[in-house]
């Protein structure tokens, strides 16, 4: 039996297999806590204007979140409680707010930038008098002019259907796969063939959080294989891949972690060597830091198959192309197809 988060039949949204239909099945688990959320005293804008603080968050709560430039109201889908280190910003306007490190404050329309790297820079606030529904968000900027160590805290991920919240009044992003860290169904692995099978599918794609953490995955790969499928498994790269079978309908998707998600520390570099040139690396980028650590590794763990320099939610795109071509990079520059045709949304 595995634990699954969900299933459902979309296109697959990254990689080079790009717009392909696919079969998706996500599995809970993850042994990665990318860090990104305010400490647990930090008071959140609920859907009814009042404020609640981030320890106190629990799934089906409506906060404040928005899309493009409205407001719109946002279930919290999944909570999940940590410890980590923080630091505090100062702003220009004298008010203060405790983050993780790599908490991500938007700036400038959908971009983000980490909390750990806005000092002197500006990051999006909202107007406080106007935050009903029909109201644009046509916040003004605030300019941070301090950051120091706060120590370590009691954290409560959560994660919004937005993928967005508002918090002490700067607009605040979130990462959009909590919901794999527990929980879920337990399903057979003939159950998951038969629906894949429903769908008429060729390609199914086994994702996570970490889909190698349950032991049931590779019978599932080995029977799904045999049924004549394409496999794409979607790893985070910090479990060894020595147990993945080698099938040339077997493809890897691999990440490599980036400075900005605080789990570097968990690459399995050695694991470029068990890849095969129909396989492919993945490096998610959100700022300068981030490229420079991805040219780094694929200069330093030389590989045959594609690499894939993705912008973080799809931000950044034109920029991140346009650095590639002036460096003359062997990449591939991709989005997140799905995100361009369906926003953040579950189950596509």
């Amino acid at each position: 039996m595995l634990t699954v988060i969900e299933t459902f039949y979309s296109i697959e949204g990254e990689g080079p297999f790009i717009g392909v239909p696919t079969f998706f099945i996500r599995l809970s688990g993850c042994n990665l806590r990318c860090s990104w959320t305010p400490v647990g005293s930090t008071r959140i804008l609920m859907s009814d204007r009042s404020w609640k603080l981030a320890k106190d968050i629990t799934v089906g709560d409506v906060v404040l979140g928005f899309e493009g430039e409205h407001f719109k109201k946002s279930r919290v889908l999944n909570t999940v409680k940590t410890r980590s280190e923080t630091v505090k910003l100062t702003m220009e306007s004298g008010g203060t707010i405790t983050v993780t490190p790599e908490h991500p404050f938007y700036y400038r329309g959908s971009k983000t930038r980490r909390a750990d790297r806005t000092i002197g820079k500006t990051i999006r606030t909202i107007n406080q008098g106007k935050t009903d529904l029909e109201y644009k968000i046509n916040g003004e900027n605030d300019k941070v002019i301090k950051i120091e160590t706060a120590g370590i805290a009691d954290i409560n991920h959560f994660e919004t259907e937005t993928h967005n919240y508002i918090s002490e009044g700067y607009l605040s992003h979130n990462c959009d796969t909590k919901y794999s860290y527990s929980g879920g169904e337990k399903m057979t692995i003939e159950s998951l063939v038969e629906e894949a099978a429903s769908y008429g599918a060729k390609y199914v794609c086994l994702t996570g959080g970490e889909p190698l953490l349950q032991k049931e995955v590779y019978p599932l790969m080995y029977k799904l294989l045999d049924k004549g499928y394409k496999i794409i498994l979607e790893t985070s790269g910090s479990i060894s891949l020595e147990d993945v079978p080698t099938d040339d309908n077997m493809i890897i998707s691999m990440d490599i972690k980036t400075p900005s998600s605080n789990m570097v520390e968990h690459n399995v570099y050695q694991n470029i060597e068990l890849l095969a040139e129909k396989d492919y690396l993945k490096f998610v980028i959100v700022d300068e830091k981030d490229y420079s650590f991805s040219k780094s590794i694929i200069e330093k763990y030389p590989f045959d198959g594609e690499t894939i320099f993705q912008p973080e939610g799809g931000k950044n795109l034109k920029e991140l192309t346009e650095k590639v071509l002036k460096e003359r990079l062997n990449v591939r520059v991709l989005p997140q197809l799905h995100k361009l045709i369906w926003g953040d949304k579950r189950g596509v």
